[in-house]
């Protein structure tokens, strides 16, 4: 009882057999709400809303605050979002990323934590020419951790070792 008062948190555990179920009765609602409308079911406070006039609700988990206009857009260009820090901007642009700006000319940013996010876009072939390199690395790394080296072992699909005999011997038994 003591460490409830301490810490403000109720115990887990089920309810004691005296406990009151406080479910919803609707006396909380405002008026507006308690009367049914017209072609309301229940009167719930999603219904009484939408009956109002409002426009539908939007989840804040569907708003993206990093999201192009498409004024700003341009084909033959890769966009992406780059964070004012450490000189991140300032190695965008020795990469030949150049800011995107809206129509008052001022640089497309937006703010995101602590952070501004600024807007870039960088012409499409330096972006796959990228790629391409960075496809040659991952091949080259791969085809560096495929070779075998000496004293190295590695089965082919049969279970020999590459150029040996089997690894793997086989008995046979006459039994029945």
């Amino acid at each position: 009882m003591e460490n409830e008062l301490n810490t403000g948190r109720k115990k887990p555990g089920p309810k004691p057999k005296n406990a009151i179920d406080r479910g919803r009765t609707g006396a909380d609602l405002p008026p507006a709400m308690l009367e049914t409308q017209q072609g309301l079911v229940s009167g719930s406070r999603e219904e009484v809303a939408h009956s109002s006039g409002r426009a539908p609700r939007i989840s804040m988990g569907n708003v993206k605050k990093l999201e192009i206009p498409p004024s700003l857009l341009e084909a033959g260009y890769y966009y992406r979002w780059f964070q004012n820090k450490e000189g991140r901007i300032a190695a965008a642009k020795a990469a030949y990323y150049e800011q995107v700006v809206d129509e008052q000319g001022n640089s497309f940013t937006r703010q995101s934590g602590p952070y501004s996010m600024h807007l870039m876009r960088l012409p499409q072939q330096y972006r796959d020419e990228d790629n391409a390199l960075k496809r040659k690395r991952v091949a080259a790394t791969l085809d560096q951790e495929a070779s075998i080296g000496v004293n190295e072992y590695a089965p082919d699909s049969q279970g020999r070792a590459e150029g040996g005999q089997s690894a793997i011997t086989h008995h046979s038994s006459n039994a029945l």
